[in-house]
C-alpha cells in the first residue's frame, strides 16, 4: 500500500480545458492493457482514496477531480465546483488520454 507521499510521486498531469477552464490534471495510472478501469472519486475527496482499491484491476486510471487532490486550476478565475464542470473536465480528461 502506497502512503500519501508515495502516492503524489507517482501522479502525472496532464492539461485540460473545458469551455471556460483551463487546469492541470494530476492523475495516477497503474499498469497496462484493456480493459481500462476509471475510479472516480466522490466529493469530498481525491484519488488516493483508492489507494487500497486500484490493484484489484489490470490497469487502472485515477484523476483527481476540479478543485480536490493535486489537480490545479491555471490561468484567471477559481475553481468551478459545479457537476457539469466536472463532467466535462473528465470527458475532457478520457479524451486527451485517447480512452473511451
Amino acid at each position: 500500500m502506497l502512503d500519501h507521499k508515495q502516492w503524489r510521486d507517482k501522479q502525472d498531469t496532464v492539461r485540460i480545458e473545458t469551455d471556460h477552464h483551463e487546469f492541470e490534471c494530476s492523475y495516477f495510472e497503474e499498469g497496462s492493457g484493456e480493459p481500462v478501469t476509471l475510479f472516480v472519486h466522490g466529493l469530498p475527496t481525491w484519488s488516493f482514496l483508492f489507494r487500497n482499491a486500484y490493484d484489484a484491476v489490470d490497469h487502472a486510471i485515477i484523476p483527481d477531480l476540479v478543485s480536490y487532490g493535486y489537480t490545479k486550476h491555471l490561468g484567471p478565475g477559481g475553481y468551478d465546483r459545479d457537476m457539469k464542470v466536472q463532467e466535462q473536465f473528465l470527458t475532457n480528461f478520457l479524451d486527451k488520454l485517447g480512452l473511451d
